[in-house]
């Protein structure tokens, strides 16, 4: 039988909490300030190394990001 466990961490909860802390910090930005926004989020952030730069913004809030990938 599968017990229960309880939680210690809610990924939802935590998930969802990233959103809206981003939507609220992006909310009033121009695309090219929004732009502006997540490639410095991209530079500072831990995974760095990993992906490339937002490039453009197709849409007017994120709907689609194109990345350009630098280091490779």
């Amino acid at each position: 039988m599968n017990k229960k466990k309880d939680k210690t961490f809610d990924c939802l909860e935590f998930k969802y909490k990233a959103q809206e802390r981003i939507y609220n910090e992006i909310k009033n930005l121009s695309p090219d300030d929004e732009k502006a926004y997540f490639n410095r989020k991209v530079k500072e952030g831990s995974f760095s190394n990993f992906v490339g730069f937002v490039t453009s913004i197709e849409s007017e809030k994120t709907d689609k990001l194109f990345y350009l990938n630098l280091n490779k």
